[in-house]
């Protein structure tokens, strides 16, 4: 019985080690959250402007990708341009966009906050 047992053990640990070897060398680890440092008392000395890159982007994203009717995706897309625009107040960074849901509307996380994609 332990001769059969054995290479059961053996097999087993060798897959371990490799699984763990080859998601460690890929990067498989826990992502660190960084939340952007900004101070209330201060505002942002960037100045948000319509972008129409942004409307036209979004327009088509929600036109083809998520397959919108075409009032849908317009709505969208300028919900879309206003939650860039907020992002952007947020973190005083003039290039952050906001994380956003089907319908162009900010994802917030737990403080209230518009989540950035950098």
């Amino acid at each position: 019985m332990l001769s059969s047992l054995r290479p059961k053990v053996f097999g087993s640990t060798l897959l371990f080690l490799f699984t763990m070897s080859t998601s460690w060398a890929s990067g498989l680890e826990e992502p660190e959250v960084l939340s952007p440092v900004v101070s209330p008392t201060q505002p942002c000395k960037i100045s948000v402007v319509t972008n129409e890159n942004d409307y036209k982007r979004a327009l088509f994203h929600y036109t083809f990708a998520v397959g919108q009717e075409t009032q849908t995706a317009q709505d969208s897309a300028s919900n879309m341009v206003r939650s860039h625009q907020a992002a952007r107040l947020q973190s005083c960074n003039q290039n952050a966009r906001a994380v956003t849901d089907g319908h162009g509307k900010p994802v917030r996380d737990g403080l209230f906050q518009i989540v950035i994609n950098y």
